[in-house]
């Protein structure tokens, strides 16, 4: 495992990083971003976020017109709430940047079209897996449940 201290921290080992386009708004290293239309890449908001997403590699000031990012690899990340091994996790909805567990809507035995159509919204909106917190998944230390604002280790491959 790679040693990280931070989020945006990434193993380069099978990780793809490539410079892109982002909106006027300032971006903090270790967001999970997702595109605002033809603007560019924001910080995923913490409702109607929509992939494709990418991680902040590298913080960016509002008048960039580019920010570094990752699309798929083990990049370190922040928690929001508890999340167990093993879990897929998406875009936060409390921080805006950070991701949480998944967790599926149920309905009802007999579903409306509605209810599948925000199904298969939701499904693309799981961007990775948690793997860990930053001293675990070492091949020493088993993973366990990370918290609110915990730094923790996610095979991460973007979403839709």
């Amino acid at each position: 495992m790679t040693s990280a201290d931070s989020a945006g921290d990434y193993e380069p080992v099978h990780s793809f990083v490539y410079p892109d386009k982002k909106d006027g708004s300032a971006i903090t290293k270790g967001q999970v971003l997702d595109r605002n239309g033809s603007s560019g890449f924001r910080t995923a908001p913490t409702s109607g976020a929509s992939g494709p997403f990418v991680v902040a590699v590298k913080s960016a000031l509002a008048a960039d017109t580019i920010v570094n990012v990752l699309d798929q690899g083990i990049v370190y990340l922040t928690a929001e709430g508890t999340i167990n091994p093993g879990s897929l996790v998406m875009p936060a909805s409390s921080t805006a940047g950070r991701v949480k567990a998944y967790t599926a809507t149920s309905f009802g035995a007999t579903p409306s079209q509605t209810d599948l159509q925000n199904a298969a919204a939701e499904s693309r909106s799981i961007v990775g897996r948690y793997m860990g917190k930053v001293s675990e998944n070492d091949g020493a230390t088993a993973p366990s449940a990370a918290t609110t604002a915990d730094i923790i280790r996610v095979r991460f491959f973007g979403g839709f």
